[in-house]
Formats: C-alpha cells, sequence, structure tokens
C-alpha cells in the first residue's frame, strides 16, 4: 500500500483571462556566505500593482479542468500558507533547473507524518501558450545542500498543457492540483515540537514553456509585516543533471523573498491517513473519507464521496494485509482479514449518493484501527457480492 505518488498529467486547454505584466528586472545578490554552496541568483522581474493571478482547478484522479471552481473533495484545511504577504516579484527558472524551497509542519501527529491532498501555485507566462512543469515534494532538504535523497523524491507530478499566455498576452495563474483519491502525498513532521528545524522540499522544474513563478514577501497590504508559512526560509536550493549547484536569495529584502507562493491543502484530522492501493485494479473506484478523529468518546460520520445508489459495507481492521489479494476479482482487499474485528463485524452504511455511516460513541480503542468499505450487488458481504472497494483510513489512537 502507498501513501502518496503520483503520474504524468494529461494535457489540458487553456481559459482566457486578461491580465497585463509589466516586466522590470531589478538586480539580485546572492546570500550570505553562511550557506556553504552559493549560485549567481537570478534576476528578478516585478509584477504590475493589482496584478491577480487567474484561479484554475486540476483534478489528478479525474483529469478534469473545473475552471475556477476549487474542488470540495481535497482539504478542507489549509495545512501551509505562504502567501500572506504582496507579491511583488516573480523569477523564472531555466528549463532543465529545479529549484527548492522549503516548509515544515509542526510534530502533531503520532506517526509523525503529514499528508497532502492538493497544493496551489502562482506563475505568470509572457511567451508560451502553454506551460509543462515537474512539481516534487521531498522528505528533507538542508540549507547549502537539498534534499538528501535527491533526484528521487517522496512525491513527483508531472503537469502537462498549464496554462501560459492568452491571446498574445502575457497572463498570470494560481493552479490547483487536487490530488485526493489516490495521489496523495505523505512526509514527516517534525521530530521537536515548535523546532522548526526538519524541513521538507518543494521543487519546480519547467521542461516547456517559460513559468515565472511568483514569489511571497514579509510585507502586507499597507506595509505592515506578514508571516510566512510554517519553516519557509529565505533561499533556494538549485539542481540541475548534475546535482546542487548551489544556493541562492536575493539579499533578503522584505518584498523579494527566496519562496514561492504555495499553499497546501490536507484533511486537518489528526492522526488519520488515506492509504492507497499499489496499483488500482479495475474496481478500486471508492473513495473512502471521514469527519473528526477517531478517538474514545467521539462519533466518526464515514462518507463514500463518489458513492451512486447501491449497497454499501464498511469494515473494520487491526491490520493491513501486507501482500493483498483480490476479495473478488477487480476489487482489493487492503485489510488483513485475519485482524478484522468483530464486534463491529460488517456494517452497512446508508445508501445512495454519497453514502454515509456514524459510529456509536467509540468505547476503548486498539492503538491503530484501519478501515476499508465495499460496494454490494447483494446482502450478505461475500466475496460474491463484492462489486466495488476503496482506500483505507488508518487512525491512530
Amino acid at each position: 500500500m502507498i501513501y502518496g505518488g503520483g503520474v504524468p498529467y494529461p494535457q489540458k486547454g487553456t481559459q482566457p483571462v486578461n491580465t497585463t505584466v509589466s516586466i522590470a528586472l531589478a538586480l539580485a545578490v546572492c546570500l550570505p556566505t553562511a550557506l556553504s554552496a552559493q549560485t549567481q541568483a537570478p534576476t528578478l522581474g516585478k509584477l504590475k500593482n493589482g496584478t491577480t493571478p487567474t484561479p484554475i482547478s486540476y483534478s489528478l484522479s479525474e483529469g478534469v479542468l473545473q475552471g475556477h471552481q476549487q474542488s470540495a473533495r481535497f482539504g478542507p484545511d489549509t495545512i501551509f500558507d505562504n502567501t500572506d504577504g504582496l507579491s511583488y516579484y516573480f523569477a523564472t527558472p531555466p528549463i532543465g533547473e529545479e529549484w527548492v524551497d522549503e516548509c515544515a509542519f509542526s510534530a502533531d501527529d503520532l506517526d509523525g507524518l503529514e499528508q497532502i491532498d492538493g497544493f496551489t501555485f502562482e506563475y505568470c507566462a509572457f511567451l508560451s501558450t502553454t506551460v509543462d512543469m515537474n512539481v516534487r515534494f521531498y522528505n528533507d532538504t538542508v540549507a547549502g545542500a537539498g534534499p538528501t535523497g535527491w533526484p528521487t523524491a517522496q512525491c513527483a507530478y508531472g503537469l502537462a498543457g498549464l496554462p501560459g499566455t492568452t491571446g498574445g498576452l502575457p497572463a498570470c495563474w494560481a493552479v490547483t492540483i487536487d490530488l485526493e483519491g489516490g495521489f496523495e502525498c505523505t512526509v514527516p513532521q517534525e521530530t521537536a515540537p515548535g523546532g522548526t528545524t526538519d524541513f521538507i522540499g518543494v521543487s519546480y522544474e519547467t521542461t516547456s514553456g517559460d513559468p515565472s513563478l511568483i514569489l511571497d514577501s514579509l510585507l502586507n497590504a499597507g506595509g505592515t509585516p506578514a508571516v510566512p508559512g510554517y519553516g519557509s526560509q529565505d533561499y533556494f536550493e538549485v539542481f540541475d543533471v548534475t546535482g546542487h549547484t548551489g544556493t541562492f536569495g536575493f539579499g533578503g529584502g522584505l518584498r523579494a523573498q527566496a519562496s514561492f507562493n504555495l499553499k497546501l491543502y490536507g484533511d486537518g484530522i489528526v492522526d488519520t491517513k488515506v492509504v492507497n492501493h499499489d496499483a488500482p485494479d479495475v474496481g478500486d473506484t471508492l473513495r473512502l473519507k471521514s469527519d473528526v478523529e477517531f478517538r474514545s468518546g467521539s462519533q466518526v460520520t464515514y462518507t463514500l464521496d463518489n458513492a451512486a445508489a447501491g449497497t454499501f459495507a464498511l469494515v473494520f481492521a487491526t491490520g493491513l494485509d501486507a501482500t493483498p489479494g483480490s476479495i473478488t476479482p477487480g476489487v482489493t482487499l487492503l485489510l488483513d482479514a485475519s485482524t478484522i474485528l468483530t464486534p463491529p463485524g460488517p456494517v452497512l452504511m446508508s445508501g445512495g449518493v454519497n453514502a454515509t455511516y456514524t459510529t456509536p460513541v467509540l468505547p476503548g480503542l486498539p492503538s491503530t484501527v484501519y478501515a476499508q468499505a465495499f460496494e454490494l450487488s447483494g446482502l450478505p458481504l461475500v466475496p460474491g457480492n463484492v462489486i466495488a472497494g476503496s482506500n483505507v483510513l488508518k487512525h491512530d489512537n
């Protein structure tokens, strides 16, 4: 089973926008010598006052362009936000060069992990009508060196056919990528609460076009201080095909921060993670979610957010199968059948669209509980009646 991943993204069309940007090149300088590896900082472009990126949203699980309507499936919490300051500048990574930024997550889950189920980043395009990029998440990144496991990322997403210019005019975009439904990315939280010493890496690599990534600042409207995202630092690590080529910043100014405008989303439920199939079978199509922490004294509501009318059952267990097999042809049983909890045994979910089940007040619980849902052609829940299955939700207690 996997906690996250990524596959090449299908090409999409563009949407019209009337956004005008003026470019004023500014002098950029390197970071202080405290960081050992340095490279020449790129030139900055200055955004015209009032430039607002046009929001668009993509679903990796469904492969659809959703216009300006943000998907309701992922989140709903923002777990990292580096967009508090005004956006004064952009910088343009050369094709084939990977820029690594950083962030951190507070240590509040028992398993020490954070799960990302969506993200938003911002860029402008001045020459190309479409843009192709790779976005990667690394389990760590070290100042002056970058991710220790580079070039192997925890999760990598190939985003092809993103919008660029429209009608021959420059355009700016705020692109939201919905990872819910099998593309979630699970990365470490910090090991010491409040330390912000355990950073994860977030990187961008342009493979086609001229996306100019919009930068955050430390000032907001009226010149008052802005709060950067948790763990954000004022430098980038740079890689090319040869490896790490240096570390750069823009001199530490309040406006020209070496950090990207970026938001990361998650379900916000402490100690609950989605566990996905390594290789989903044709019947592994249901998407199971829950609403609150799975704790003694709580009542948890489970929802299948893509279920149509039918019969659905929810099964709880204390273990996962190390080598999952089929419960019926086309449907994978991720749970370890020998650890299924009875009681409660299989419980029926309400029929109809977005089938649900709410637990009674939970009693004392095992340290870890797993839940998986199945669609049935009829009762009882036996292999011959199973026609579809879901991901697993892992609850730590």
